[in-house]
């Protein structure tokens, strides 16, 4: 069993219950019909009991929903806690805050330098640094910018070069070059 951890599940069966019509749950949870059918049949097949009477006309919660009401109401009311002390905390922060992706490659000596003039110059500023994130963590807006070593293609990217990096293989001794140079000898 793998049900769906789906929150409009749950508004979907809640409102269903409340109203006795499943169109005025769909209106109040703002969802097509169609969707919240194919969800709710997915949610049942993937919890395997049946959560909706459908011989009935219009078709009604079925006892194992009536029984366990008081289960989703709780789950419903939490996560609406949740996100209020979300909010809570997004407020109490500073208003301005940039969260910046760093690769694992990324040169963090160079990187923290670069915060730290950043901060003095825009001190009501926070600058959050979020280890192992790259150009598809901004696009996935995990972070909103991210210090990376290549040049993304996605079109939808602003891309900003800071200086110029180098990679650099140093050896005492590479053999081919070694080896050449003893041919080059003879």
């Amino acid at each position: 069993m793998q049900p769906k951890n789906n929150l409009l599940n749950l508004k979907l069966l809640e409102s269903l219950e409340r109203t006795g019509n499943l169109t005025q749950a769909c209106i109040e949870n703002d969802c097509d019909l169609s969707t919240a059918s194919r969800q709710l049949a997915a949610l049942e097949e993937d919890l395997g009991i049946s959560l909706l009477d459908r011989r009935r006309k219009p078709m009604q919660p079925t006892r194992f929903v009536k029984t366990n009401l008081y289960l989703i109401r709780r789950i419903i009311r939490l996560h609406d806690e949740l996100l209020e002390e979300v909010a809570k905390e997004l407020s109490s922060r500073n208003d301005k805050f940039i969260r910046f992706g760093l690769t694992t490659s990324a040169i963090v000596h160079g990187v923290v330098g670069l915060v730290n003039k950043f901060n003095t110059e825009y001190p009501d500023i926070e600058i959050q640094l979020v280890p192992d994130m790259d150009h598809t963590s901004v696009m996935n807006k995990e972070v909103d910018i991210s210090l990376v070593p290549y040049e993304p293609k996605e079109s939808e990217l602003t891309v900003l070069p800071i200086g110029q990096c180098f990679t650099l293989l140093v050896a005492r001794e590479f053999p081919a070059v070694s080896y050449s140079r003893r041919q080059e000898a003879r």
